[in-house]
């Protein structure tokens, strides 16, 4: 089975993204600050604030009991933090204007967590002439 992980599973996006993904088969390892009343038997509702690198740490570990493998990472959770770089509380550091602006920093410190990035693979077909 494949697992996959979505922050910000709570509600909105990132809770429609859960239920389709569980729908196409996937194990999902959902993570947010409030929890959800969503229950299914193969969607694990994990406490996570993408803003604190030890519950990112804590997410992981957590996630590491389940599986070995995530074959998908949606990183639908954002950061948005105006202090300067320099004061910045995660360890991992990009341009504020980065983080006020979308969820770069998310991802970063995410996929940090969870170990080295994910090779991508182009997965375009040959056009037939």
């Amino acid at each position: 089975m494949k697992s996959a992980i979505v922050t910000g599973s709570s509600s909105g996006l990132g809770l429609e993204i859960t239920k389709s993904l569980i729908e196409l088969g996937f194990q999902v390892f959902g993570g947010s600050r409030s929890g959800t009343d969503f229950e299914h038997e193969r969607f694990y509702d994990v406490e996570l604030d993408v803003s604190s690198e030890e519950s990112v740490v804590e997410f992981y570990e957590t996630i590491k009991d389940f599986t070995d493998e995530i074959h998908l990472a949606v990183n639908n959770a954002g950061i948005c933090e105006m202090s300067s770089l320099a004061s910045t509380l995660i360890s991992i550091r990009l341009p504020t204007a980065f983080k006020a602006s979308s969820n770069v920093g998310t991802r970063a410190v995410v996929s940090a967590a969870c170990g080295p990035p994910l090779p991508w693979r182009s997965r375009r077909r040959a056009r037939s002439a």
